[in-house]
C-alpha cells in the first residue's frame, strides 16, 4: 500500500511541476531559462 501511496504522491509533485511550467511559460514565454526548465523537466 506504501507504495502505492508514494507514486501518487510522486505523480502529484510531478503534475504541479507542470502546473508551475505552464504558469512560466505564460510569463516567460521567450525565455531562455524557461527553456532549460522546460528541457530540464521533460
Amino acid at each position: 500500500k506504501n507504495r502505492y501511496k508514494r507514486v501518487l504522491e510522486a505523480a502529484g509533485v510531478t503534475y504541479s511541476v507542470k502546473n508551475i511550467a505552464e504558469l512560466l511559460k505564460m510569463k516567460y514565454r521567450s525565455s531562455t531559462i524557461y527553456q532549460e526548465f522546460i528541457n530540464f523537466v521533460d
